[in-house]
């Protein structure tokens, strides 16, 4: 159950970090 939840936790802030520099980039 911990490892899932760091897994996920990590795909969060992974697609957290993908939206933030499109946004940066002006594509959204």
């Amino acid at each position: 159950g911990r490892l899932l939840g760091i897994e996920i936790l990590d795909h969060v802030i992974i697609g957290d970090r993908k939206f933030y520099s499109l946004k940066q980039q002006g594509k959204m």
